[in-house]
């Protein structure tokens, strides 16, 4: 019998912000995931699903068991999902492949886009831009992480964390993005406006 094995929990406490905006999505079929992990959040996808779905879920997945964790919980929800879901699993530093995502064509393709990768300044902010692009009008832009610092990971270096590039991002592209309030701010919301 099939099973799930997750060994962490980021995840659980951005379920009721996300219960919101899922609930408020009439019928989304594109979403993509950068940093999945063991697949936490993907499983949630799938099991909010309305309808069938396309999940793109990018990772560096440089942990043997870790990787199989993600494709185990993955198995374990598709198996009990009622709808159609077409998982595309990509083993990728996540600029390079979302560069591929846009040379392909698929810029305005996605409904949803997670933003949970690297944390360094630089790469969340190469990732957000990426993402904007890849994300169509209407759509949401989620960043976990927002005021995470853990010198355990990071150094005492505020550029190692994703506040930053979040916040010069969301400044930048403040025309082109309505910040979603009275969430709670471990994570960023946003919806694409233009």
């Amino acid at each position: 019998m099939k099973t799930t094995s997750f060994t962490e929990d980021w995840f659980s406490r951005s379920i009721p912000s996300w219960d919101i905006i899922f609930s408020s999505m009439k019928s989304p079929k594109f979403f993509l995931e950068i940093g999945s992990h063991e697949g936490r959040s993907a499983c949630y996808m799938i099991a909010k699903a309305k309808n069938d779905i396309d999940i793109t879920c990018i990772d560096i997945w440089e942990d043997h068991e870790v990787e199989q964790r993600f494709d185990n919980n993955i198995d374990f929800f598709i198996s009990n999902s009622k709808n159609s879901i077409n998982i595309n699993k990509i083993k990728s530093k996540s600029k390079e492949y979302l560069i591929k995502l846009l040379s392909e064509g698929h810029a305005g393709k996605f409904d949803f886009i997670y933003v949970d990768g690297s944390h360094t300044s630089q790469d969340v902010l190469y990732d957000a831009i990426l993402a904007l692009d890849l994300l169509k009008v209407g759509g949401f832009l989620v960043f976990d992480d927002y005021l995470w610092f853990d010198p355990k990971y990071c150094s005492n270096d505020f550029n190692d964390t994703p506040k930053p590039a979040i916040d010069a991002f969301t400044n930048i592209y403040r025309n082109r993005l309505q910040i979603i309030a009275n969430m709670p701010l471990y994570q960023l919301y946003a919806i694409k406006i233009k």
